[in-house]
């Protein structure tokens, strides 16, 4: 296994821990025209990303690589895992953990 701080590019066989910010929106409009991508599967995604659910590469591929590439953009990918074939998911870590672990090994505090 193969862990990388970077993006991966081939999302299918990479899992990515990511975060989301409590205002994380996604501007649906822009896949509109994509017609590999259905934009309420896209909104039920980001919601249940929001909501600190795992997504799966296997399930919905079209969506879950668009949503790899706006969190890729908006730059909330923490950590790029290269797994096996449709091994993929993305993992949501949440601010309260991101904190916990400042604290312990940057902050100083034990």
């Amino acid at each position: 296994m193969k862990i990388r701080t970077g993006f991966v590019s081939n999302s299918s066989s990479s899992s990515y821990v990511v975060f989301i910010p409590n205002d994380f929106n996604l501007d649906y409009t822009q896949f509109e025209d994509d017609d590999d991508i259905n934009i309420d599967t896209l909104k039920n995604m980001v919601s249940d990303l929001k909501s600190g659910r795992r997504l799966y590469s296997q399930d919905d591929y079209s969506e879950y690589s668009a949503i790899v590439d706006v969190l890729q953009e908006k730059d909330l990918i923490v950590l790029s895992i290269d797994g096996g074939p449709d091994d993929g998911s993305i993992e949501v870590i949440g601010q309260k953990k991101i904190t916990e672990i400042y604290n312990k090994y940057v902050g100083g505090t034990k």
